[in-house]
């Protein structure tokens, strides 16, 4: 039940095409659990937990119904307790607010080739180092290292694209290396960097 590995390639992410109403929070071993049940097309069920202590776990296995999906969550708890997770989010106790929040996003300002559309893309580097897992991670369990808004950057941090409440401008989803996001945008995309401006230099 280990989490998925980091994506390969800057792609971005499916969209959730429907999430099971099985869906719930539980109170466990002291944190908050929050179950998301998912699918994207008719491949099978995703199961996610992620705990109030930033730690998450994607399964897998693909299930063929939305209660196979919760039944397996619930035989883990059973099995283990909280410990599937908490191991994991035991890491990051003493930090304030949650996982993301250890997230510094910067901001930097590109256009179309004709200059016509703006962008923002954010990267993120650790406010503080430590030993638990990325504090952010996608739908799909990937580690996210950075997005493309169109136009004005939202305020950090924000639902993954895919859960309700994402950021509606969000273009993509970034889980490749932090060193190749530019490249992506410059290269594959034909954007082009601004220079910042004094005050407000997005407006």
């Amino acid at each position: 039940m280990p989490p998925a590995l980091p994506a390969t390639s800057p792609k971005p992410s499916r969209a959730v095409a429907e999430f099971s109403p099985l869906q719930r929070r539980d109170a466990v071993d002291g944190q908050q659990i929050w179950i998301w049940i998912y699918r994207f097309d008719a491949s099978g069920w995703w199961l996610r937990a992620v705990s109030s202590l930033g730690a998450s776990v994607v399964w897998r296995e693909r299930f063929a119904s939305d209660a196979l999906a919760l039944l397996a969550y619930e035989r883990a708890l059973a099995e283990k307790g909280g410990g599937f997770i908490v191991k994991a989010g035991e890491q990051v106790k003493g930090m304030d607010g949650l996982n993301p929040d250890l997230l510094s996003p910067q901001d930097s300002r590109y256009t179309s080739g004709r200059g016509f559309l703006m962008y923002t893309l954010r990267t993120f580097s650790l406010l503080r180092k430590y030993a638990g897992l990325w504090p952010a991670q996608s739908m799909l369990g990937h580690v996210i290292t950075g997005y493309l808004y169109k136009d004005d950057p939202p305020a950090w941090p924000h639902a993954v694209q895919g859960i309700p409440g994402a950021p509606p401008n969000i273009v993509m989803e970034f889980t490749v290396p932090a060193q190749h996001i530019e490249d992506h945008v410059v290269h594959s995309m034909g954007l082009r960097k601004t220079l910042p401006k004094t005050g407000d230099w997005w407006r």
